[in-house]
């Protein structure tokens, strides 16, 4: 970060109550677990989960035992209201998602705004996230980003993003789900030659992949590989050409 942190560890004594914890998970990497990750869930009354199945396996990693309740964006009003009556009564909640940080591009952030409202502690357990990942890895000195959620289905929407990439500085992220990748780039991004392009694939997994370069080095890259797992997708408009590569482990 550029400037000195003081650190302090944290006392199970000092978790405050009642709380909604927005507590980040591994988004593959189950090393991810950070020692603050375990403690509030430990100390937690109850887990909203998005797939409960798939908590339940993280929570048996981390040696941890709690009553798991689905929360999605199937969710009804009905059961966000006694989530809120229940934090209003004392009790702790931890809202985590399958994977990374929850209440971005996520329901979750339905919920955040009803414990705002109610006056209730709202507190933030950092950890794994896809988007600063990406960020991290690629090589572009810009302050600024923009992040998308998942790329739209709808081409009105899609052309919106692409006149914002066109004409805001930073760097752009987006999700995209390995059935529509392909189709996303041919559709949007193939033809933006002055655009520079890195696409993570099982970011943190075994066989995690960077694909770099303009849209059209990716898209022909990627089209000859296997296209399976969430992607994350950084794109920015770029007067200097970079040389397209793939990093590659696994």
């Amino acid at each position: 970060m550029g400037r000195r942190q003081d650190f302090f560890l944290d006392k199970k004594s000092c978790l405050m109550t009642p709380t909604l914890y927005i507590v980040a998970t591994p988004i593959g990497n189950l090393k991810d677990c950070s020692l603050r990750f375990k403690e509030v869930l430990e100390s937690v009354d109850f887990v909203l989960a998005e797939d409960p199945r798939v908590t339940l396996k993280l929570l048996n990693h981390a040696g941890l035992k709690k009553k798991v309740y689905s929360y999605s964006e199937h969710s009804s009003p009905q059961k966000e209201e006694a989530v809120i009556k229940n934090l209003l009564a004392g009790m702790s909640y931890a809202l985590i998602s399958d994977a990374g940080t929850p209440a971005v591009s996520d329901p979750g952030a339905r919920l955040v705004a009803r414990a705002v409202t109610n006056g209730i502690s709202v507190v933030p357990v950092c950890g794994p996230s896809a988007v600063m990942a990406l960020i991290s890895v690629f090589g572009v000195p810009e302050t600024a980003f923009h992040f998308w959620g998942f790329f739209p289905k709808k081409n009105k929407k899609a052309l919106q993003i692409i006149d914002h990439i066109e004409k805001i500085e930073g760097i752009h992220v987006f999700f995209e789900s390995p059935y529509r990748i392909l189709k996303t780039l041919k559709s949007h991004f193939v033809d933006k030659a002055d655009y520079h392009m890195v696409v993570g694939r099982e970011m943190t997994k075994q066989h995690e992949t960077f694909y770099r370069g303009t849209p059209a080095e990716v898209l022909q890259v990627l089209s000859n590989d296997t296209v399976k797992g969430e992607f994350c997708v950084g794109v920015i408009k770029s007067k200097n050409g970079k040389n397209g590569q793939t990093d590659r482990r696994g």
